[in-house]
């Protein structure tokens, strides 16, 4: 419930203050940039370096890349298809392909499925939703947006991303028995918990809803993949693979979160559509307090 409230004071926290004109227009690049640069590699090297890696990752970390795959695979033979502009179609495989599987996940699946259950959650957003965004997220940001033509540019960009470097020296520090002191790690979590509620504010400052918008069927049809369609997906091949229990149900119902809120950013820094972008998450936020409820009692009849 706490979460809930977070979510709903900082997106009309941000709304008000754009609306009352406190801040100048593009303030919210800014707190773009703090988002990307500073408060997610800080939370990378907190929770990565400590992760305990074992087989027990397998189903519940593979999710995420799953259904980034998913989307991408989709979103790019459709937009083939019908002709669509490089950026929209980068935009919907990043908002569609990435799931706020740790903010408002975290919370849901621990008051569904209890301690255990976010046991479950931490090993998809850490080791799946993360690690993924970190990489191949900025990747196919670097794609769909052409900053970059030169491949070797595109690496360049990759290896100089400050939450890829991060998840880099996490993986090190992990791998290496090494730990922390614990006043580093507590500054990185003080600095890394500051994330979500800075990027709700930018995307409250951003967030409009104009019916005439020409991105409002793109905002329909990547909803109903986001929310609906793609978990499908994944419930399907995580069935016929033998997944049960627990571990199933909370790699389902991860996947069925809405669009995360820092893809969202990513892909508004590369100039992917930053409209539909906001869009996307906002709605939603909206629309997953009815259809997750709806996903959890289907989870419970089968498994």
């Amino acid at each position: 419930m706490d979460n809930l409230l977070l979510i709903f004071i900082c997106l009309s926290g941000g709304a008000l203050l754009r609306n009352l004109r406190i801040l100048p227009d593009n303030t919210y690049v800014g707190l773009n940039a703090y988002v990307i640069n500073i408060a997610l590699p800080s939370l990378s090297i907190y929770f990565i370096s400590n992760l305990n890696f074992d087989i027990s990752l397998l189903f519940p970390a593979s999710v995420a890349w799953i259904l980034v795959f998913i989307s991408w695979i989709f979103f790019a033979l459709v937009g083939k298809i019908f002709n669509w502009p490089d950026k929209l179609i980068g935009c919907l495989i990043l908002t569609t392909g990435f799931a706020n599987t740790s903010f408002l996940g975290f919370p849901i699946i621990e008051a569904f499925y209890g301690e255990e259950g976010l046991e479950k959650a931490l090993i998809v957003d850490q080791v799946g939703s993360f690690m993924a965004l970190s990489t191949l997220g900025l990747f196919i940001a670097q794609k769909y947006s052409h900053s970059t033509k030169s491949k070797t540019n595109i690496f360049k960009r990759l290896i100089t991303f400050p939450p890829f470097i991060a998840f880099c020296i996490a993986i090190l520090i992990n791998f290496s028995g090494f730990s922390l002191h614990w006043t580093i790690a507590e500054a990185f979590h003080k600095i890394g918990i500051t994330l979500v509620p800075v990027a709700l504010v930018s995307v409250g400052i951003q967030w409009r809803i104009n019916r005439q918008s020409v991105y409002i069927p793109f905002l329909i049809i990547g909803s109903i993949a986001k929310l609906i369609v793609f978990p499908i997906i994944i419930f399907i091949a995580y069935y016929f693979l033998g997944a049960y229990g627990i571990t199933a149900k909370v790699s389902i119902m991860e996947a069925a979160m809405p669009s995360m809120i820092t893809a969202s950013i990513l892909a508004i820094n590369h100039n992917l559509k930053k409209d539909l972008a906001n869009l996307m998450v906002g709605v939603g936020l909206v629309l997953s307090s009815i259809i997750l409820p709806l996903w959890y009692y289907f989870l419970e009849w089968i498994f």
